[in-house]
């Protein structure tokens, strides 16, 4: 009877990890960005890829779906949102 209410207890814990490790709310952003950005493209054709994906990175800054090297998986989406940053700068200037 004790080991079977420690594996139960174990098991919750796991599903405690799991749910700490995988967030979903990046995925409510990702359809809002992609409905958002849809709207954006017909009224102001240039800004389509930064409201596109902006946001999920910004999610992803915040809450990382990686629970180990979470360092490097920011520094590289950072790099990108800065990248595309730069893209759209570039393209509403010309």
């Amino acid at each position: 009877m004790f080991n079977r209410q420690q594996i139960d207890h174990l098991l919750e814990e796991k599903k405690g990890e799991l749910k700490k490790k995988f967030g979903s709310g990046f995925i409510a952003v990702f359809y809002i960005s992609i409905l958002l950005s849809i709207c954006t493209f017909f009224i102001e054709y240039k800004y389509f890829l930064i409201v596109l994906f902006a946001p999920t990175i910004i999610v992803m800054l915040i809450n990382p779906p990686f629970s180990e090297k979470k360092g490097v998986f920011r520094f590289i989406a950072g790099l990108y949102l800065l990248l595309l940053a730069l893209a759209t700068y570039f393209w509403l200037r010309a």
